[in-house]
């Protein structure tokens, strides 16, 4: 009797287990694809950034669960999941050379992984609250870390900005001046420079020595969170995007401001540059990804998301972009007909 007892409570928990497994494991063909799309992606809540391999083979999306690796080329190869953190992932990263990914967790742990394999490297702690960002540097020897403030007394402390030895997980530099949040960072193309973004409560961009962690210059004008950031590859523009509906783009050797971009009806939660640097990106909760010409400001395209858009990527060979929604949903749209 009791055996009989035992199957009949454990035989609904496997029905779950197994009907969970296959909804992870179900096929993620492309269907129903919006407007220009080429394919779509939807296998789960998305918390954070997503970031394209070096080789354009294999795009990594953060999730509430792990790290989802899809197959960009054969959609029909199962996605990887990399799991670990013990919350939210926020932010993820390949390296240059593509052998390694890095993400960041509400955790506040920053994690190494071996791309190819899915094991496990290396693990960062130090921060005192959430990893909201991570980037390489361009050699691959440094990641740059972002997190959020934590409260003590009503006054916010604890480093936000973080620099962290690869080989040996040691935590090389601090950059101490934000007073909240570093939402985004990112690493200039020389690996001479850092640039960060900071969510509350004064919405700004400080630009950072790498080599010594000494700021460089403040960069003020957006009135709302900042929560995205990018160079150019040439290294002579860095573009924001806040959830005051507005781009910015700056000169990132003098501070100065270029120009301020507007046509979002909401938040931009994410910028991104085209490979060769004619065009960059914003995706927006108004549901929209804009891509805009560098040189002139001048809005070139839309791509209509399927949802509030969390985070945008171009590709490395420049073909295609993708989009992250928070619904779950990643879409990729050709470039190769955009002039």
């Amino acid at each position: 009797m009791k055996k009989s007892l035992h199957s009949t409570l454990l035989m609904p928990l496997l029905i779950s287990i197994v009907c969970l497994l296959n909804v992870y494991a179900q096929d993620f063909t492309p269907s129903s694809l919006p407007g220009e799309a080429k394919t779509r992606f939807t296998k789960g809540e998305i918390s954070g950034s997503i970031a394209y391999s070096p080789d354009s083979t294999r795009l990594a999306v953060s999730s509430p669960n792990g790290i989802w690796i899809y197959n960009t080329k054969n959609t029909d190869q199962e996605v990887v999941v990399l799991g670990g953190h013990t919350d939210y992932v926020k932010s993820v990263a390949f390296s240059p050379d593509g052998k390694t990914i890095a993400s960041g967790s509400r955790d506040k742990t920053i994690r190494l992984w071996d791309a190819e394999t899915g094991e496990h490297k290396k693990t960062f702690t130090g921060h005192k609250h959430w990893v909201l960002s991570v980037a390489f540097s361009p050699d691959g020897n440094t990641v740059v870390s972002g997190g959020d403030g934590e409260f003590d007394s009503g006054a916010v402390w604890g480093v936000t900005v973080r620099l962290w030895d690869t080989t040996t997980g040691a935590n090389k530099i601090t950059c101490t001046g934000h007073t909240g949040s570093a939402t985004s960072v990112a690493f200039s193309p020389d690996g001479n420079t850092i640039a960060s973004g900071e969510g509350w409560p004064d919405h700004t961009v400080r630009l950072w020595d790498a080599k010594t962690g000494t700021q460089k210059h403040t960069l003020i004008g957006h009135t709302d969170w900042v929560n995205s950031i990018a160079f150019s590859p040439d290294g002579q523009t860095l573009v924001s995007g806040s959830s005051d509906n507005t781009v910015r783009l700056w000169h990132p050797q003098t501070g100065a401001h270029k120009r301020t971009l507007t046509g979002h009806t909401g938040g931009v939660n994410s910028v991104a540059f085209s490979p060769n640097g004619h065009f960059f990106a914003s995706g927006s909760l108004d549901m929209t990804i804009y891509l805009w010409n560098t040189e002139t400001g001048e809005h070139k395209h839309t791509f209509e998301a399927a949802g509030r858009v969390i985070s945008i990527a171009f590709s490395p060979d420049g073909n295609t972009i993708a989009g992250a929604s928070y619904n779950g949903t990643v879409l990729l749209w050709d470039l190769t007909d955009i002039e």
